[in-house]
């Protein structure tokens, strides 16, 4: 396993355990995340405030089916189940693709596989 496919799990174990003081640990300061329904969010601050206050999910698991990654850019794919702060069931199917600077992600983008157009 190399360093960024370990970010990459590290990551979802943040996001599922809502650890959001460790996001900086696998972000950079000015990470940029592309999520659809969603403006760019940017910055690590922005970051954090969008899992705290803006994102729709309450709790939840992610999955991982797969993680890849070449040192420059990655991606991963899997499945996300949960409920939503309304107590709406989530489930979702999903896919990252990441570039990393030095030890840690700096741009993330997300993709959920439902029809769109």
């Amino acid at each position: 396993m190399t360093t960024e496919t370990e970010l990459i799990r590290r990551l979802f174990v943040i996001i599922d355990t809502r650890e959001w003081g460790s996001l900086g640990e696998v972000f950079t300061a000015d990470i940029e995340y592309l999520r659809p329904g969603y403006p760019c969010i940017n910055g690590i601050g922005d970051l954090r405030s969008f899992y705290e206050k803006i994102r729709l999910i309450s709790a939840g698991q992610h999955t991982l089916y797969d993680v890849m990654a070449d040192g420059i850019k990655g991606c991963c794919w899997g499945h996300f189940s949960g409920l939503g702060k309304s107590g709406e069931i989530i489930a979702e199917d999903f896919a990252e693709w990441y570039e990393f600077s030095g030890s840690a992600i700096t741009v993330r983008r997300t993709f959920f596989f439902r029809p769109a157009v």
